[in-house]
């Protein structure tokens, strides 16, 4: 992970599903070419968006300049793109795609080698990319997945798209957690963290932790999420010496008999 890849893509202004894709490939970078390649499947898992969605998204940040894809192949077998992100170069403006530049087929038309080796974007017969050069071929074959831009019409397919948390989650988390300390850390932590579980469901374990009300009985945040303390949460974070103290309290032994009443 490249922490000047990722303070790049956290200043871009994007909306929100854009800006956690970019995220998201900023975390894949490495800190010398900035070039990764994940798949657009693992870019989904990562992202909690539809692989469509991941598609579309890939596609304005390329026409937005932010980053640059290039095909590979292995053994004659087209595999993951290798993306680039152009940390260095100018950004264009650009809106979302409207429904009548869709290259009549999905948008992972432009990533044919992740959406076939992936069981592919298509279904039916084979739509040809360039509609300028074959429009008269392609007049009668609608689009499957069309880019929508959010427009009345197609209001409730936006709301239907799954929730996310949005790309500064770790801002979020970091105004949650009741010890601050280590932010560089905690930040790489973070990174792994949300490969494993949903930044939702760390976030609300932070939230609903019964954490220590002496702040050296909380771990370090990084600490924290290393240690998938996420799961322990049911059991709280609060010191041995506090849990002995509450249970003694609520001890409260039998009187003792008088003089004159023992046998």
């Amino acid at each position: 992970m490249s922490f000047q890849a990722m303070a790049w893509a956290a200043k871009q202004d994007l909306k929100c599903g854009p800006k956690m894709v970019l995220m998201m490939l900023a975390h894949h970078a490495d800190g010398k070419s900035n070039e990764c390649h994940p798949s657009l499947q693992t870019l989904a898992q990562e992202s909690g968006l539809s692989r469509r969605a991941v598609c579309r998204y890939c596609s304005d940040l390329e026409k937005s300049g932010l980053i640059s894809r290039k095909g590979r192949a292995q053994n004659g077998a087209q595999i993951s793109n290798i993306f680039t992100l152009n940390i260095n170069e100018k950004v264009v403006t650009v809106s979302p795609t409207p429904v009548t530049d869709v290259h009549f087929g999905s948008d992972c038309e432009s990533y044919p080698s992740d959406c076939e080796s992936q069981g592919g974007c298509h279904t039916g017969t084979r739509v040809v990319t360039d509609v300028h050069t074959n429009l008269s071929m392609n007049l009668s074959i609608e689009p499957i997945y069309p880019l929508n831009p959010p427009t009345a019409e197609n209001e409730l397919v936006q709301k239907a798209e799954p929730k996310i948390i949005q790309p500064d989650s770790f801002d979020a988390f970091w105004d949650a957690y009741p010890r601050k300390v280590s932010k560089g850390h905690a930040l790489k932590a973070w990174g792994t963290a949300i490969r494993k579980t949903p930044a939702a469901e760390i976030i609300r374990a932070v939230a609903e932790t019964r954490w220590s009300r002496n702040p050296k009985f909380i771990p370090y945040p990084a600490t924290w999420l290393n240690g998938e303390r996420w799961n322990d949460r049911d059991i709280g974070a609060r010191s041995v010496s506090e849990i002995i103290r509450d249970r003694a309290g609520s001890f409260i032994p039998a009187p003792l008999p008088e003089w004159g009443t023992m046998q």
